[in-house]
């Protein structure tokens, strides 16, 4: 019988296909230990092969690429594996960080058997489906965040933050230009007008639309009454006559007024009409979130769905569609959590 021949990799054999008489195997997809020596492979190299096939899947070639065969057996074993821009942005980095391990060069570096590739897979498929058996696809998480983005860029919303700032300090500025000219009457009254526009505001709000701090605020006045009681029977007259005597009665009620006037223009001014700009959003949001349900994902997933794919301003987007508590108690758990790791006393699920 004839000696076994040498088998040596081809310099000018196709990239792309298995020859006979070379190294077994695609070079493409080939490991840098079986281009080597094919003999003293274990199945680390089919892990890293399957990781070639993952990239391919995900990128849209292989990671390596040359002219002749040991152009990309020399790739393999040396160049670092590449991540295309767009594809960090749109992959989540669980599933780029499983890749990585699977290609990495040197053996000890990878999965031991692709049962602990499938392992690393099946977990963080559970985490994408939310913990509900639904896997999430990548035009679901666009969908959020295209709601969540409408939702935030309503222009008037942000001139409504400004307006609110601009109110405080053109107070602050015009009391400073009141006093260096002597007239500290309306300087006080600029003060005045600061504080009670923003309680007017918050009064206003809570009387037409009445949220949970609101709520709050009117159950401690209960559980509270006699103090209540007191400073209106007595407190507020004191202050009333001291006012009068110093002479900033008039001038307070007028402040008063304007605040109150101002409180209701920011209501039914900017509050309504940012409502009826940012409903778009919410209603796509809530059809987005039918078919989520639909497909059998529950309200605690949906819920960490929204904190973990919402970006950085989530948290009023939140509330609007979960209430206010239930925004106290994502925020717990998404800070604590650390972005992605409930902590130990988080009621909210273990979907990240």
């Amino acid at each position: 019988m004839a000696p076994p021949r040498e088998t040596k990799l081809s310099e000018t054999a196709p990239t792309n296909v298995t020859r006979i008489g070379v190294a077994m195997g695609t070079p493409a997809y080939m490991s840098p230990e079986q281009a080597r020596d094919a003999t003293s492979v274990d199945p680390r190299a089919d892990v890293y092969s399957l990781g070639c096939t993952l990239y391919a899947m995900i990128i849209g070639k292989p990671p390596f690429s040359g002219k002749t065969v040991m152009e990309i057996i020399s790739q393999h074993a040396t160049a670092p594996l590449k991540i295309p821009e767009t594809t960090l942005k749109r992959v989540p980095k669980e599933l780029l960080t499983i890749l990585q391990k699977m290609v990495a060069k040197k053996q000890e570096d990878r999965f031991a058997d692709m049962g602990e590739v499938a392992r690393a897979l099946e977990d963080w498929l559970g985490e994408k489906s939310g913990g509900s058996g639904l896997l999430l696809n990548e035009a679901q998480v666009a969908e959020l965040e295209d709601c969540i983005k409408r939702f935030n860029d309503v222009p008037l919303a942000k001139l409504r933050s400004l307006l609110k700032l601009a109110i405080v300090g053109g107070c602050a500025v015009l009391a400073v230009l009141f006093l260096i000219t002597g007239l500290w009457q309306w300087s006080f009254g600029m003060l005045f007008l600061a504080a009670e526009t923003g309680l007017a505001y918050f009064a206003v709000s809570g009387f037409f639309k009445p949220g949970p701090v609101h709520t709050r605020a009117r159950e401690l006045a209960r559980a509270d009454t006699g103090r209540l009681i007191l400073y209106s029977g007595v407190v507020l007259p004191l202050f009333l006559i001291i006012l009068w005597v110093v002479g900033l009665l008039w001038v307070w009620l007028g402040v008063t007024v304007l605040a109150v006037s101002i409180g209701f223009g920011l209501h039914f001014g900017l509050d309504r009409l940012v409502e009826g700009k940012r409903q778009p959003a919410i209603n796509a949001a809530k059809k987005l979130f039918k078919s989520l349900r639909l497909h059998g994902m529950d309200e605690e997933s949906l819920r960490n769905f929204v904190c973990k794919y919402g970006g950085d301003h989530w948290e009023e987007f939140y509330e609007v569609l979960f209430g206010y508590e239930e925004k106290l108690k994502a925020r717990d758990w998404w800070v604590r959590g650390q972005k992605g790791k409930p902590g130990r006393n988080s009621q909210l699920g273990a979907s990240r």
